[in-house]
C-alpha cells in the first residue's frame, strides 16, 4: 500500500513538537511493515534546515519531500508554512497514493493535499492531535482559518483519527459523528530495560555534573514546549513548597521562555531550579535517564502528550494535570493525575520519592508496553487505512 503522511514539520525539526515525532514514528513504523511510505513536510520549524527541497530523501526508510517555506518572518508570526512547490508535485502525484494521512489541519499543507485528494478521489484521514478546540493557542486565527478552509479539510475527511476520548468529544461537540472518529493513540519506543541501570547511572552522572545537582538528590523533570498553556510557571510555584530536589525544565521556546525565567528567578527556590531550554536527542535521553519524577501540569488541554509516553516509556512515575487528558495513567497506577493548586502538587512530589514511586514507574512502563508500542499502533493505523480504501 503506498501512503501519504502530511505533516507541518518533521525529523529534525524536534522543537516544533509532539506532531513532528508522532509522524516519524508512525512512517518509520509503517515503513518497517513494507508500506511504501511518502511524507510531504517543510524546510524547518525554528531555521531553514540544510536540505534538499522539493525533490524526494530518504528519511530513515521514509521517502520524505521538504518543501521550502515561502516566508521565514510569516512562519514566526503565525507558525503557519507556506510550502513552495508543494501544489505542484501533490497535483501530479495525488492520485499514485492509496491513502493519504493529514496532520494537523489547519495548515496551507493539509488544504492543498485534502483539495485534491477529494479531486481525483483518493481517500485521506485527518489527525488534529489536540488542536481541535478553539480555547487553546490563537483561537481568532484558529476560527478564521477554519472558516477558510479547515472545515473543508475535516468535512471531507473519510476518517477523522482522535489521540484520546477527549479529543473524540471534541470532534463529536463539532458535529461529526462518532461514527467516523476512530482512536489511535501516541506511540513510543521502549527503552532496552537491560542495559536501563547503567545507562541511568551513566547519564545521571553526566548532566548532574554539568548543572551541579548532587547524586544523592531527585530530579523533577519537565520535558516540553516552554508555552504557557504547558504549566510550568505552576510547577515552579509548586516547587517552592518542597524542600528537597531540583526542578529541571527542558525544551524549546514557544513564546513563554522570558516570563519563565523572569518567575524563576525571583523565586525563593531559583538555586534548585534549572532551566534548560532547547537539548539534542541525545542529551534529552540523558535527562529522561537522569530524572526521578516526570511532570506536565497543563492548564490548556491537550491530546496526548508524546513527553508523557516517552517519560512512562523510560519508567519514571508521572505527575500530570486532568488536562492531558490521560486517565490512562491512574488507570494503570502508573502516577497521579493532580489539581492545579501548588501545595497538592508538591505533595504529589514528595510521595513520588517514596516506595510508591518506585511502583508508579514499574507500572508506566507496562503501561507503555501493553498500549502505546509503536508496533501496536500501526497495526491500528492499518485497520483505518484499509477501511478507507
Amino acid at each position: 500500500m503506498k501512503v501519504l503522511h502530511v505533516t507541518n514539520f518533521f525529523k529534525p525539526s524536534w522543537e516544533a513538537g509532539g506532531v513532528a515525532r508522532y509522524a516519524h514514528g508512525a512512517t518509520t513504523a509503517l515503513a518497517k511493515r513494507n508500506y511504501d511510505v511518502t511524507v510531504y513536510t517543510t524546510d524547518g520549524y525554528a531555521e531553514r534546515l540544510s536540505v534538499k527541497t522539493g525533490e524526494p530523501i530518504d528519511v530513515d526508510g521514509v521517502s520524505t519531500y521538504y518543501f521550502r517555506n515561502l516566508s521565514r518572518k510569516l512562519l514566526d508570526y503565525v507558525h503557519v508554512p507556506i510550502p513552495l512547490q508543494l501544489p505542484a508535485t501533490a497535483r501530479q502525484e495525488i492520485s499514485d497514493f492509496d491513502v493519504v494521512h493529514i496532520h494537523e489541519h489547519r495548515s496551507i499543507l493539509a488544504l492543498v493535499v485534502a483539495f485534491l485528494a477529494n479531486r481525483y478521489n483518493v481517500p485521506y484521514t485527518v489527525q488534529p492531535h489536540g488542536s481541535l478546540p478553539y480555547s487553546t493557542g490563537n483561537s481568532q486565527l484558529k476560527y478564521l482559518f477554519d472558516r477558510c478552509g479547515g472545515h473543508y479539510v475535516l468535512r471531507n475527511a473519510d476518517r477523522l483519527l482522535a489521540l484520546s476520548k477527549t479529543e473524540q468529544e471534541q470532534f463529536a461537540d463539532l458535529g461529526y459523528p462518532s461514527e467516523s472518529i476512530d482512536i489511535i493513540r501516541n506511540g513510543t519506543v521502549v527503552s532496552d530495560t537491560e542495559n536501563e541501570e547503567s545507562k541511568r547511572h551513566s547519564a545521571a552522572e553526566s548532566v548532574r555534573s554539568q548543572y551541579g545537582i548532587p547524586s544523592d538528590e531527585p530530579i523533577f523533570l519537565y520535558l516540553g514546549r516552554i508555552h504557557e498553556r504547558k504549566g510550568v510557571n505552576v510547577l515552579v510555584d509548586a516547587f517552592e513548597h518542597t524542600d528537597n530536589g531540583h526542578l529541571v525544565i527542558v525544551g524549546p521556546d514557544h513564546g513563554y521562555a522570558k516570563r519563565l525565567q523572569a518567575q524563576i528567578k525571583a523565586s525563593s527556590e531559583r538555586s534548585r531550579i534549572h532551566y534548560v531550554g532547547f537539548v539534542s536527542e541525545a542529551e534529552k535521553e540523558q535527562w529522561y535517564e537522569s530524572a526521578d519524577v516526570y511532570m506536565l501540569t497543563s492548564t490548556g488541554s491537550e491530546g496526548l502528550p508524546t513527553t508523557l509516553i516517552e517519560a512512562a516509556a523510560h519508567s519514571l512515575p508521572l505527575i500530570i494535570s486532568k488536562k492531558c487528558n490521560a486517565p490512562i495513567v491512574e488507570a494503570s497506577n502508573a502516577g497521579r493525575v493532580v489539581e492545579l493548586t501548588p501545595p497538592i502538587i508538591a505533595d504529589a512530589m514528595q510521595e513520588m520519592l517514596g516506595p510508591i514511586g518506585k511502583e508508579y514507574g514499574r507500572n508506566a512502563q507496562k503501561m507503555i508496553k501493553n498500549s502505546f508500542t509503536w508496533s501496536e499502533i500501526v497495526k491500528d493505523l492499518e485497520s483505518v487505512y484499509e477501511a478507507v480504501q
